[in-house]
């Protein structure tokens, strides 16, 4: 029930950021930083709920709040930055993260 409970907590938790987030005027807070997407910071919370695996309520809050930015990130109008200008920047980061979980993932579960 704990793990549940801390998934919840995980997702609710970024939901409420994300509803912040999008009610302030961040213009100046983004600048320079446009190239950075919610999923970027979801992918890095997946690669930190597995290495914390170990420590499962802080591993389920974590993949849960890692996919509640996906998700998030997938539900906006311009989703994965397509439409922008910095969709290429955007994509190359995104998949150079989903690199390093996924080989993260490989080495905390040896699976090779």
């Amino acid at each position: 029930m704990e793990l549940f409970l801390s998934a919840f907590l995980g997702f609710i938790t970024v939901t409420i950021l994300d509803r912040k987030w999008n009610d302030i005027n961040h213009k100046k807070i983004e600048q320079g930083f446009e190239v950075i997407e919610h999923y970027h910071f979801g992918i890095i919370l997946l690669g930190m709920g597995i290495i914390a695996c170990t420590i499962s309520p802080l591993s389920y809050f974590l993949l849960a709040a890692g996919m509640g930015l996906i998700y998030h990130e997938l539900t906006q109008d311009d989703y994965l930055a397509c439409k922008s200008g910095h969709f290429r920047n955007s994509s190359c980061i995104g998949m150079g993260l989903c690199v390093v979980v996924i080989i993260v993932w490989i080495n905390e579960f040896r699976i090779f």
